[in-house]
């Protein structure tokens, strides 16, 4: 057993909560739902039932095979995660785009709660933001490791490359970033880029085979594809901006504009009859001190032509800093 502790810094705002309503708090089972999803995410060569029986064996829990019930203890377990509860910030907003203290939020911000294509009509459901964790905060997870050190260490660093925590994640919010790791006198620098996704998706999955061209890593598998979860396709890393104001700006602006064009089609919807997470899931990576996009494509069942074209335009529009055409 070991003691390890990620140094850890938000990206952009965290929305996340506990179980009190507009409260927002980091706590461990949204960091570990993200780790889960990501391991996933590069198991495609495992079956339904392999699948199941592996996350139990790594994350915790009770696996049952026919009548035979086994319990599989975790290999690690969260100890504190700390963070500046100073910076917790109020995000709601009426239909004049004022917080309830009757200050204007940002202006990109409210382009975003509001629908350019339907007479300026605020979205309800922008109007009721959560509190979120706001600016560059920095928040220390301790975790004690009872086994698989070297996958636990990867899995942490592959959840924060890829993915974000809490709400909206998948278009750029929670976006958070390992500063450093320490495991016990021992001090390890992680260096954010285009090859840093490599080591950790070799460690926690070694059929899988990962090529970089161009800023674009297209990832597959050496054996067979067996289940039908969303898994890993590439990953695409975009040109550098400025600031975190005008990249959110960006994201926002071309998911907004591309799902009113389309109905919300192929890049996510929901309904009463259905629902579909979006297959690309765009975060945020600090390379030095410029912030990029990092998009990842996951596997979606049946997607059409067209739906390829609209995620495609979504793409490019946010790794290249332009207009959806």
């Amino acid at each position: 057993m070991s003691i390890i502790t990620f140094h850890c810094t938000s990206i952009s705002p965290l929305f996340i909560g506990n179980a009190i309503k507009n409260e927002a708090e980091l706590r461990a089972p949204a960091i570990k739902a993200s780790l889960r999803f990501w391991w996933r995410a590069i198991h495609p060569n495992l079956t339904i039932e392999e699948l199941k029986k592996k996350e139990c064996e790594f994350f915790g829990g009770t696996f049952y095979k026919g009548n035979k019930q086994i319990n599989y203890p975790p290999s690690f377990k969260f100890l504190s995660i700390k963070y500046d509860s100073s910076r917790i910030k109020a995000e709601y907003v009426d239909e004049r785009g004022r917080t309830v203290n009757g200050k204007l939020i940002y202006k990109n911000e409210y382009n975003y709660l509001t629908n350019p294509e339907n007479n300026d009509k605020p979205f309800g459901k922008y109007l009721r933001m959560s509190n979120s964790i706001i600016g560059k905060n920095e928040f220390p997870i301790q975790i004690q490791i009872l086994k698989n050190k070297e996958w636990v260490i990867a899995i942490f660093q592959l959840a924060s490359i890829l993915g974000g925590l809490g709400l909206r994640a998948r278009r750029g919010n929670g976006a958070w970033k390992i500063e450093k790791i320490i495991n016990g006198h021992q001090e390890i620098i992680l260096n954010y880029n285009k090859n840093c996704l490599f080591t950790p998706i070799k460690i926690l999955n070694d059929s899988i085979i990962s090529k970089e061209n161009n800023n674009k890593i297209t990832i597959t598998n050496s054996e067979k594809i067996y289940n039908q979860i969303p898994f890993l396709k590439t990953v695409e890393l975009g040109e550098g901006y400025d600031s975190l104001e005008e990249l959110r700006r960006r994201i926002m602006h071309t998911a907004h504009l591309l799902n009113n064009r389309n109905n919300g089609q192929y890049l996510g919807f929901a309904n009463r009859d259905n629902r579909l997470a979006s297959p690309i899931y765009v975060s945020i990576i600090k390379e030095d001190e410029m912030l990029r996009p990092i998009i990842s494509t996951l596997w979606c069942k049946e997607t059409p032509l067209e739906g390829i074209n609209l995620q495609n335009k979504f793409k490019t529009a946010i790794l290249n800093n332009i207009d959806p055409r």
